[in-house]
């Protein structure tokens, strides 16, 4: 009666196997116990091979011992050292009864198929330990902003057109600063250039008295005088329409209804702004050419 109940098929049932196979991994991290994992995949698979093949618990028993035994002798061998001890261990089963021929036949085939085509990875990763590749890395956490009262909060479409609006107004601010940078930049160049012309008139009186060199010098005063009025229209025109556009941009952004209807905006304001602008302060000391002229003109009265 106990020889049937020991050759009594050993069959776990279905859904029980990945229970306890789950449970026995919970213990156990893959990434810092790789070489614990591996050696209870090796164990695990002989395991189910023998319930494939019929094992009893007995043998089963005895085939994880031999496995166990082959693992731990094998290490240090040669491949057909390895195949020799696996052949008598696996035979001396079979002389004691404990397992019959052809469940050796198919259980050797099994491992010869898995462990000793691996052999030379398994002797590798229980041989040699693994490097530790974790790093520490020190993180600094961001308290999130502090969140505003509900009573302060906006509607969405609201919140967005003030979100474009502002953009707007910066990159319209930004415009305005460069732009007076530039102005002082070309009305500071066009007035070296004026004085630059005066002080060689200033320089050279007998060029007064010769009709050539009077025609030039006349020339290229009127020259650096246009060049300045040139300028200072060319801004005047630029920021018009740079004026239009802002705000054309600004008329064009859809407006919430909530908000009541859009600002009205006097698009002549930039051209009547530009146009009532002061020219040029001429502070420079009037020179031999611009007096003689101003005391003819007196004269001739």
């Amino acid at each position: 009666m106990a020889s049937e109940k020991e050759e009594i098929s050993c069959q776990i049932p279905k859904g029980r196997e990945e229970s306890l196979y789950n449970n026995l991994r919970e213990k156990y991290n893959d990434e810092d116990e790789t070489r614990l994992n591996i050696h209870f995949e090796y164990l695990r698979n002989n395991m189910e091979k023998g319930v494939d093949l019929g094992f009893s618990w007995k043998q089963i028993v005895c085939i994880c011992n031999l496995c166990q035994e082959i693992l731990a002798e094998c290490l240090g061998k040669s491949l057909s050292e390895s195949l020799n001890l696996f052949k008598d261990k696996l035979n001396d089963l079979v002389e004691l009864g404990i397992i019959k021929d052809e469940q050796a036949r198919q259980f050797g085939q099994f491992y010869l198929q898995t462990f000793f085509t691996h052999f030379r990875l398994y002797r590798l990763v229980f041989t040699k330990d693994r490097e530790n590749w974790r790093q520490y890395v020190q993180l600094s956490v961001e308290q999130p902003p502090k969140i505003s009262d509900l009573i302060t909060s906006k509607p969405l479409d609201i919140y967005e057109y003030e979100e474009i609006i502002s953009q707007l107004d910066e990159k319209e601010e930004a415009r305005q600063n460069e732009c007076a940078r530039r102005i002082v930049d070309e009305t500071r160049e066009d007035e070296e250039q004026i004085k630059e012309v005066y002080a060689q008139i200033d320089a050279d009186d007998e060029a007064l008295k010769e009709k050539e060199k009077l025609s030039a010098l006349i020339a290229d005063v009127a020259k650096v005088h246009l060049e300045a009025v040139n300028h200072k229209i060319s801004r005047r025109i630029d920021e018009s329409v740079a004026v239009i556009d802002y705000k054309l941009k600004k008329t064009l952004v859809p407006r919430p209804q909530a908000l009541g209807p859009p600002p009205r905006f006097d698009l002549s304001s930039a051209v009547d702004k530009n146009r009532l602008a002061k020219p040029l302060v001429d502070n420079r000391p009037k020179s031999k050419l611009s007096s003689r002229a101003t005391s003819r003109a007196s004269k001739r009265k």
